[in-house]
């Protein structure tokens, strides 16, 4: 009998795994480099010698954050920390008490 030719063994199918969708790369988006908007600059209001409770309604009402400083009794406002201007919705200290 003839013996037949050898033929190489037809190679085994791949075991891997198919790709998932989360592990195909992809381009990323563009990324700005521009820094976020600063808040505006808004003027303080002049309140030394208001009391109080009407100078923190006014810097609330001009969209400021008020922290309170007594510093001797009664409530006439001395001053303020800052003064002239600062960012819209900055923290404005107001200091009161009797006026030296």
């Amino acid at each position: 009998p003839a013996a037949s030719p050898s033929r190489p063994s037809p190679a085994p199918p791949s075991r891997s795994a198919p790709a998932s969708p989360s592990r195909t790369a992809t381009a990323s988006p563009a990324v700005s480099a521009t820094a976020p908007a600063s808040p505006p600059l808004v003027s303080i209001p002049q309140v030394a010698g208001m009391t109080f409770t009407a100078a923190r309604l006014l810097l609330q009402g001009d969209g400021f954050t008020v922290a309170g400083r007594h510093v001797s009794a009664g409530q006439t406002v001395i001053r303020t920390n800052p003064t002239g201007t600062a960012p819209a919705g900055s923290r404005i200290v107001v200091v009161y008490g009797t006026a030296p």
